[in-house]
Formats: C-alpha cells, structure tokens, sequence
C-alpha cells in the first residue's frame, strides 16, 4: 500500500521528469521542497543528491534490482507509484540520452551567440 501523500508527490515528480515538465534536476529539486512531506537533509533543504538517487529506485516502478548481489532487474510483487515506461524515461532524461529541444533563438540571424562575451562582466553575450 503506497504511503500517501508521500507516493502522490514522488509520482508526479516522476511523470514531470519523464513527460520534460523538468528538465533538470534542480528543477526537480525545487518541486519537491514545496512538499514538507518529502524527505530533507539535515539542514531543512531537498539536496540534488537525494532526488537523483529516488529517480533511479526501480521499487517505485514495482520492481526490484540489485547489482551488487547479482539480482538483476525483475517484478517485485509491491504495487508500483509509476509505471516501468515512465520510469525508465525519467531515468534517461537524467542520464542525458533524452531529447532536449533545441533554443528557438539559434539562427544564422545570431552567429557569435555563446562565443562572444561581454568585456565589462564577462558574461557570455545572447541573442536578444
């Protein structure tokens, strides 16, 4: 039986990863410190660290997976917070193997963008 409103707040962070809702971990990090229930460091703060290491816990897609001793990935008999597909999403999304659309500002309109850099503060210049 999902712990709730823990299992609700740790499935829409899962579905907000999968679907780009974030598209970083911090993004991830800031949804998450809205909720006192999720669990934080000792110093109040939801740390980057914890929600990458929740985001790969194959339990909360109903399965089980242990390396170390030799206990590949298989069916648990618990029931799921998110399904394996948007798991494994989520889990590509923060390997880097998932696809991020490309700035709208990138043209032939704005060819030094990122290259060039301001001489007062050093700041890479943009596009607008």
């Amino acid at each position: 039986m999902p712990n709730e409103p823990y299992a609700s707040i740790i499935r829409e962070g899962f579905e907000g990863l999968a679907s780009g809702r974030f598209q970083t971990l911090s993004e991830a990090m800031y949804f998450f410190e809205q909720f006192p229930e999720y669990p934080c460091g000792s110093d109040g703060c939801v740390k980057v660290q914890r929600v990458k290491d929740t985001r790969n816990r194959p339990i909360d897609a109903g399965y089980i997976e242990h390396e170390r001793w030799g206990i590949s990935l298989r069916k648990g008999q618990h029931k799921p917070l998110v399904s394996l597909e948007t798991f494994k999403k989520a889990r590509d999304r923060l390997a880097g193997r998932a696809y991020v659309p490309a700035k709208k500002n990138i043209s032939e309109d704005f060819p030094l963008r990122g290259f060039v850099t301001c001489a007062d503060c050093g700041s890479p210049m943009t596009s607008s």
